[in-house]
C-alpha cells in the first residue's frame, strides 16, 4: 500500500473511532445514574457473582482500576439513591462489603434490556451480512489491539 494511501486511511480510522467518544450507548440517565455508576453496578454484578455477602470498595477498585476514593464517592451517591447498601463483614467487623439492593438490580434490568434492544436495532440496521462482517472485523481489531498491547507491554 502506498504511504499516501496509508496515512489516508489511518486518518479515516482515527477519525471513526473518535466519533464513538461522542456517542452515548445507553439513554441519557437511567433512574439519575451517570455512565460511570451504572459501571460500577455492572462490575458488583458480574465480576463479582461467588461473593454472596457483597465485596470490598478495594476489590471493586482494583477490578474497574480506578482510586478508592473514586469508587467510594460514587459508592456513596449510588447508597444515597438506594442502589447499593454497605454491610459490615461477618469474619472482619472492620471491613465493610457493598451489595446491590432489589432497586440496583432492577435498574440493571433495565439497563440490560435498553442495551440489548440497541444492538439488536443494530443489527437490523446492517442486516445479517453486514452484521456477521462487523463481527469480523471487530474480532479481528481486538486480536491486532491485544497483540500490540502485548508486544508494548514487552518493550516497557
Amino acid at each position: 500500500m502506498e504511504k499516501d494511501n496509508k496515512e489516508e486511511i489511518a486518518d479515516k480510522l482515527i477519525f471513526a473511532f473518535v466519533q464513538f467518544r461522542k456517542v452515548k450507548f445507553h439513554s441519557k440517565y437511567i433512574a439519575g445514574i451517570t455512565h460511570g455508576e451504572m459501571h460500577v453496578l455492572f462490575c458488583m454484578k458480574k465480576g463479582f457473582k461467588n461473593e454472596k455477602e457483597g465485596i470490598k470498595v478495594s476489590q471493586l477498585s482494583k477490578k474497574l482500576r480506578v482510586a478508592s476514593p473514586t469508587i467510594t464517592q460514587q459508592i456513596n451517591a449510588l447508597e444515597s439513591r438506594g442502589f447499593v447498601k454497605r454491610t459490615m463483614d461477618l469474619n472482619d467487623r472492620r471491613v465493610v462489603r457493598i451489595q446491590l439492593t432489589d432497586k440496583g438490580e432492577e435498574i440493571l434490568k433495565k439497563a440490560q434490556k435498553e442495551f440489548h434492544d440497541l444492538v439488536y436495532g443494530l443489527v437490523d440496521y446492517l442486516g445479517e451480512d453486514d452484521s456477521d462482517k462487523f463481527i469480523e472485523l471487530l474480532t479481528k481489531l481486538f486480536d491486532y489491539m491485544k497483540e500490540e498491547t502485548i508486544k508494548g507491554d514487552e518493550e516497557i
